[in-house]
């Protein structure tokens, strides 16, 4: 369950997405250095956030409406709108609207009431909240390093691009607009995912706050959702129709503390569909995207395939795994609760 409390919220550990051009790898650099290094990133990446961070505490109630460009599950171009009614991190109502799909999200304080057309969460649906959060980048994970922070000159405007690495295996480089502490492009290398932020608006109910009009997610060189801010409305106090939940919608817990369901056993790669013909990912990694529903035990109860990139033989050979996967279930303030779950997992290197 993407649990919208967190709405705006850092982007999930799933993605470690927010990555840059043009920043090279510092080598021998000492432990005080690579710790200076490590706390720098860390503040401009904690000030980058409060710039752009619209849903804060002390913030005003606002409407947010953006019209959206996505390509849906057969790679056609698709156009809708995006609505944000909100008041606090328990009282806020989202909208989505597609041609033949919508999609909204009630939090009254109490409950949190979804209606959506399908009965899973669609591939732009996922991709067009991907973007809207995005402009907020995640905290360096404890176990990321720092590998540069580099200062460059792009199109006229002073940067500041920090390279971090997970592993080894999952880098991240996000640039900031040095003058305005926005982010303006990050980069994911294994998710294969480039997002610009351009236009920035002021925000008006502080002197620097701002929030980008466009948003261009691409995935693997290709444009997948632009997103056009078409106004962000202050308002006084909160509307009481915000807080009417759609005829037909269901409820679902408002929690303190969430814990998304986690698998019990992890894949396994020595299935005979996958190892005949071993997938070496070294430069390319393969990423799965799918929709899954886990009741309060841990059972799968619906499960779909969105998207892949890599082989797709593999990708059909782990589908049978993914759809009949136990797990730990989901917590909601330590009670077990059914959860709804759209991942992207990536797989390094299969087994010979």
């Amino acid at each position: 369950m993407r649990d919208v409390n967190r709405f705006f919220a850092a982007l999930a550990l799933a993605f470690l997405s927010i990555l840059v051009l043009f920043a090279s790898p510092i080598t021998n650099v000492s432990v005080n250095e690579k710790h200076d290094l490590r706390a720098e990133a860390q503040a401009l990446l904690r000030q980058c956030n409060e710039m752009v961070n619209l849903t804060a505490p002390d913030g005003p109630p606002f409407r947010l409406h953006a019209s959206v460009q996505a390509t849906d599950e057969l790679g056609q171009p698709i156009q809708g709108t995006y609505l944000l009614c909100w008041a606090s991190l328990d009282r806020y109502r989202q909208e989505m609207n597609f041609p033949g799909y919508s999609a909204v999200s009630v939090a009254d304080g109490h409950t949190i009431w979804k209606k959506r057309t399908l009965p899973y969460v669609p591939l732009f649906d996922w991709r067009t909240l991907t973007a809207i959060q995005s402009p907020q980048q995640a905290l360096l994970a404890p176990i990321e390093s720092v590998k540069s922070i580099n200062r460059i000159t792009q199109d006229g405007v002073e940067l500041t691009c920090l390279q971090t690495e997970v592993l080894q295996w999952f880098e991240r480089k996000v640039c900031l607009d040095v003058n305005a502490a926005v982010p303006v492009l990050t980069e994911d290398r294994q998710l294969g995912s480039r997002i610009e932020f351009s236009k920035f608006m002021l925000l008006g109910y502080h002197p620097f706050h701002r929030f980008p009009r466009e948003i261009r997610y691409s995935l693997w060189g290709k444009l997948r959702v632009t997103i056009d801010v078409d106004q962000i409305d202050l308002l006084g106090k909160e509307d009481p129709a915000w807080l009417i939940p759609p005829s037909g919608a269901r409820a679902w817990p408002m929690c303190g503390k969430y814990i998304h369901p986690e698998p019990l056993h992890p894949l396994s790669t020595h299935d005979d569909t996958l190892t005949h013909r071993p997938y070496d990912t070294t430069d390319s990694p393969m990423n799965i995207t799918y929709y899954t529903r886990v009741d309060e035990h841990g059972t799968t109860l619906d499960f779909r395939l969105l998207d892949w990139h890599g082989n797709g033989l593999a990708a059909k050979g782990l589908q049978d795994q993914l759809g009949h996967m136990q797990y730990n279930p989901a917590t909601c303030d330590g009670t077990p609760v059914e959860a709804e779950v759209v991942r992207t997992l990536t797989i390094t290197k299969f087994a010979p």
